[in-house]
Formats: structure tokens, C-alpha cells, sequence
């Protein structure tokens, strides 16, 4: 009997086996479980594998916002105002990681801002004094996290960084037009009024200001007098005598709600009154009245492009900063700021 043969025969069966097979595979996974279980080593659960970059509103940021806030109005918001100053700042900050993102902490003016920051904090050690040195070490001491004018800087750069695409696009002829029509009260002029007045000072006159102004009218219509010598007949005006076509609101800001609301009793081509205002009392003679009109395109169509690339400028950058929130976690500083 040729045993060699036998032998190899008989390994190369058991080799082939099924039941080798299973055992050895139990083995292994019995080496490998123990080998976890003693191990630090463990394995990222689905959460952890997809979880967000989470960014934090600093509470001093909030805190100066606030401050500005007062500084700008003489108090303090409201709840309303409280929320919008949160929404800024969380844009403020989803914009400033946009920034840092695409290598803008580079251009001219952050690395100048970073490179004075770096200057005061580093003032008294043997460290950089170039401007490009300066701003790489504020970067990696991450001093650019705390400042808030870094994130204004960075902020603002971010926000013309997504704007400029739509801004430089150009839009088809069609879709201006349509934006023009569903417009049109951005093209259309105000109601306007042409006048002119004669004024009695009512610092200078008091109450008996109105009753001059009668006896001013009384004579005008009396005597028929022109122009100029009814308008010889009041103070010297606050506001010029003879005025343009205006519209109300630029009326209002001259002489006063009253004023305004008045005139339009006032009759066209004669004299009208007395008229308070904010200076006194008025007669006035209305020259003509010009009624609302819109303007066409073809005397607007510049103003509405650049209109139009505003509107998908600023559609492009809502639309950026919705996807940075839902790509970030974000961590809001205490609502009770104290």
C-alpha cells in the first residue's frame, strides 16, 4: 500500500470539508470577539457616523449686539427685536464658517484685522512682527473665533462671495419684463401737487396768525390780485414760496401731517385757506394736480435688472444660509442675558 498517498488523500478530504469549515470560522470569530471586548476599540453607532459640525453663538457676541442695539434706539429690545438679533447673529456665524471654509481668512483686510489682534495679545513676547506671521498665529491660537469684528469682516465677505454670482449673471430679456409686471408699484410715481403759499409765522403772529390769513384772502379776492402781490402779503416763508410738482409724503415732511391732510379740500386754480402747519398758517393756490402714473419700461428697464439680480442675489443667499443650518447643529447662548 502506497501510504504518502493515502495520507494526502485523506488530508485533502478533510481540507475539503464543510465541517472544518464552520469550526474554523467559529474560531475566528471567537478570537475576534475577545479581542473587542478586551480592546478600548469600538465600533461608531449610525448617529455618531452622521452627526453634524456643531457651532456655538459665544454669549459675549450676543451680549454686544445688545449693546448696540440701545446704543442705536435708547432701549432695550423686544422679544420680537431679541429674536431677530439671534437670527443675525446665527447667520452672522453660519457665514463666518462658510468663510474659513473657502480660504477667505486670507484676503487683505482679515489678515490686517488678524494681524492687530495677534499684536495686542502677543504684546510683551519675542513672537512674529510681520503682518502675514502675525495673522497665521491669531489663526492658530484661534483668537479669530472671539472677535467680533473678525466675524463681521468674514461674515460680510461670505455674503458678497454668494451674491456675486447672481449679481453678474444675465438674465433673459423675458424674465426682466415679467419681473417688471409683477412690480409695477415699484415704477409708479406718487400723486403730486404743484403750489404756491403765502405763509404767516405763527411764532411771530401766535393765534392771530389765522385771522391774518383771512383778511390776506379777503383782499386777494377783492382786489384780484396777481401772484406775486398776493404772495408780497405773508412772513417770509420757512419753505420757498412757489413750489414743484411734489407728492404728499415730501408735502408732509415740509409742513406737517396737517398740512398735508388739508390740501386735500384745497381747489385747483385759486387761492385756499388758512392752512396750518408746523410754521403757522397758509393760504394756497394749487396749480395742478398730477395723478399716480407707471412708468413704462422701456424709461426703466436698467433700474429693473439691477433690481431683478438684487432679488435673485438675495433668494441665492436665503437659500445658502438654510442649507448651512441644516448642515450645522447649532447652540444658541442663554435666552436670560441679564
Amino acid at each position: 500500500m502506497d501510504m504518502p498517498r493515502v495520507v494526502r488523500s485523506a488530508c485533502l478530504a478533510l481540507l475539503r470539508s464543510p465541517i472544518l469549515h464552520v469550526l474554523l470560522s467559529g474560531v475566528v470569530l471567537f478570537i475576534a470577539s475577545r479581542w473587542l471586548a478586551e480592546s478600548s476599540f469600538t465600533l461608531p453607532s449610525a448617529s455618531s457616523a452622521f452627526a453634524r459640525p456643531a457651532i456655538s453663538i459665544p454669549h459675549s457676541h450676543l451680549i454686544q449686539a445688545q449693546r448696540a442695539f440701545r446704543q442705536a434706539r435708547g432701549r432695550g429690545p423686544t422679544a420680537e427685536e431679541e429674536q431677530a438679533i439671534v437670527t443675525a447673529l446665527v447667520d452672522q456665524e453660519l457665514l463666518f464658517h462658510y468663510a474659513l471654509a473657502h480660504g477667505m481668512q486670507e484676503e487683505a483686510v482679515v489678515q490686517r484685522r488678524l494681524a492687530r489682534i495677534a499684536r495686542c495679545m502677543c504684546a510683551n513676547d519675542d513672537g512674529p512682527t510681520n503682518q502675514a506671521a502675525l495673522a497665521d498665529r491669531a489663526l492658530a491660537l484661534g483668537l479669530h473665533h472671539r472677535d467680533l469684528g473678525v466675524h463681521r469682516v468674514l461674515s460680510d465677505a461670505a455674503r458678497r462671495l454668494i451674491r456675486s454670482a447672481a449679481l453678474s449673471s444675465d438674465p433673459e430679456p423675458a424674465d426682466i419684463l415679467a419681473y417688471y409686471e409683477a412690480n409695477l408699484d415699484a415704477w409708479t410715481t406718487p400723486a403730486e401737487t404743484r403750489l404756491s403759499h403765502i405763509e404767516f409765522d405763527g411764532s411771530k403772529h401766535g393765534d392771530a396768525a389765522e385771522a391774518r390769513a383771512r383778511e390776506a384772502l379777503a383782499r386777494i379776492r377783492a382786489e384780484g390780485l396777481d401772484m406775486d402781490a398776493a404772495l408780497a402779503l405773508g412772513d417770509a416763508p420757512v419753505v420757498p414760496a412757489v413750489l414743484p410738482f411734489e407728492s404728499d409724503q415730501a408735502l408732509e415732511r415740509r409742513f406737517g401731517r396737517r398740512f398735508e391732510e388739508a390740501l386735500r379740500d384745497a381747489p385747483v386754480g385759486k387761492w385756499y385757506g388758512p392752512v396750518p402747519s408746523r410754521h403757522g398758517q397758509h393760504l394756497v393756490y394749487v396749480h395742478a394736480h398730477r395723478p399716480p402714473r407707471v412708468l413704462p419700461f422701456a424709461e426703466v428697464a436698467a433700474s429693473v435688472r439691477k433690481r431683478y439680480l438684487r432679488t435673485l442675489a438675495d433668494e441665492s443667499l436665503s437659500q445658502q444660509l438654510r442649507q448651512l443650518r441644516s448642515a450645522y447643529d447649532i447652540h444658541l447662548p442663554p435666552e436670560k442675558t441679564g
